[in-house]
């Protein structure tokens, strides 16, 4: 179909390189059925940053693409913010330097958007089950939402790679790069403001996971970290006091969530073999959710900017 005077929805990346750093998932965009509503949106510190690549983007057929000279990009949420605040389309969808969408997601996305939700998100599954550390990183992170899984109305939705109704980031402000950079609170907020969150299978992204143990074990810690810090940068003293006293338990809270989503999305043995790497890795998040709660710091921003940017290879061995 021949597209309209304006996008139906404005799909933006960020990058704080070049393009050659987000040229692969712009080939899922530009492979999407309905391309040609897509107002692709490129956030990178400058034009000139980009360097060779972008004019293919620019020939691939969307109904627009924009280039968003942001200027040093310290967050992901910084960066996506800019994004947003030049988007035109009234449905605005996130898709990150590493997850690649399947050809039907943005119509799946558009679609489910018909209805009465603020934000709808994808099915997803791990684009790099090389290593089990891989397949462990994948399973506490984004399993919850991985096939097969039934339509329906939801607390969470996959982070950085969702599409919102426009009204509903406009009204954080000043606060939305923030917000971008923790969905969690985020999307937390939207439903306390009587918004409703939709997860639609019918539209898949495949995300990339860290492979390396050390590393995986390391983004966990600040992940918790700044998850932590996020909670309590507005609580009294005796109520963080209270947090960090029971913050041993932490990963055994989390624990039988993940192992729900471990025995309907792994094999059985598979199940028992990576219990090990499952209990580290909710220690480490839990570890730096206590340390938060005890100097109210968060995570390494440079850290998490670094991992949120960064190439990953696709080793065949195992970690």
């Amino acid at each position: 179909m021949s597209p309209g005077p304006d996008p139906s929805m404005s799909v933006v990346i960020v990058t704080r390189d070049d393009y050659a750093s987000i040229a692969r998932p712009i080939r899922h965009l530009e492979a999407q059925t309905i391309r040609d509503r897509i107002e692709l949106v490129v956030v990178a510190p400058s034009e000139d940053a980009l360097g060779a690549g972008v004019e293919e983007a620019m020939d691939a057929g969307f109904h627009a693409v924009r280039i968003v000279e942001h200027g040093p990009i310290r967050s992901r949420g910084a960066g996506a913010a800019s994004g947003v605040r030049a988007a035109s389309a009234p449905i605005v969808g996130f898709v990150e330097n590493h997850s690649f969408p399947a050809p039907g997601w943005a119509e799946a996305l558009l679609h489910a958007h018909e209805g009465p939700w603020a934000v709808v998100g994808p099915a997803v599954e791990n684009a790099n089950p090389y290593t089990r550390t891989s397949k462990v990183t994948f399973l506490i992170t984004y399993a919850r939402w991985s096939p097969p899984h039934t339509a329906g109305e939801v607390e969470l939705l996959p982070f950085h790679n969702s599409a919102y109704k426009r009204e509903w980031l406009d009204r954080l402000g000043d606060r939305l790069g923030a917000m971008l950079d923790d969905e969690y609170r985020l999307q937390s907020d939207v439903r306390t403001a009587g918004g409703r969150l939709y997860l639609e299978p019918a539209a898949r992204t495949a995300h990339t996971n860290e492979t390396l143990l050390g590393a995986s074990l390391t983004l966990f810690f600040n992940q918790g970290r700044s998850f932590g810090a996020g909670r309590v940068a507005t609580w009294p003293g005796p109520r963080r006091a209270a947090y960090l006293v029971g913050s041993p338990a932490i990963p055994f809270m989390n624990l039988p969530r993940v192992l729900r989503d471990a025995v309907r999305t792994m094999r059985g043995p598979s199940v028992v073999v990576s219990l090990p790497s499952i209990l580290l890795h909710l220690t480490a998040h839990g570890a730096g959710e206590a340390a938060a709660y005890l100097t109210k710091r968060p995570g390494d921003g440079d850290f998490l900017a670094a991992h949120e940017f960064s190439h990953r290879p696709e080793p065949a061995a195992r970690a």
